[in-house]
């Protein structure tokens, strides 16, 4: 579980920069201000990926973007939106990352739909 866990930060990281970029490319520069301030802004996005004991519906992630407590759940055998929202801008980029990563979360959904305890804490 350990090494599935070091992969799958790994790839956390990935998919915050990827948002973070798609932020940065997507803004609107104010006259006057830099661009080294923005990205500073940009760099401190809030991405999280929480997963819980849930005995209903499918396997699935919930992801929340900057101060959304809880943005959206989405599916991991076939990503897309169950519940709640994510900006559509950033859509491609965490389906594309729960595709990639699907194995690894499905292991770790069966883990704690088992009842085990499992910190993803780290993957924010």
């Amino acid at each position: 579980m350990e090494k599935i866990l070091e992969k799958l930060y790994q790839e956390a990281l990935q998919l915050k920069k990827s948002i973070q970029f798609i932020d940065l490319i997507n803004e609107k520069s104010n006259p006057g201000e830099f661009v080294i301030k923005q990205l500073i802004f940009k760099m401190d996005l809030n991405v999280k990926i929480k997963m819980y004991q849930e005995h209903h519906g499918e396997p699935h992630i919930h992801v929340d973007i900057g101060k959304s407590i809880h943005g959206a759940s989405i599916s991991i055998n076939n990503p897309r939106i169950l519940a709640g929202s994510i900006e559509r801008k950033y859509e491609r980029k965490v389906f594309e990352w729960i595709s990639k990563n699907s194995d690894k979360l499905l292991i770790i959904w069966n883990n704690i739909q088992s009842g085990q305890t499992i910190d993803l804490s780290a993957l924010n």
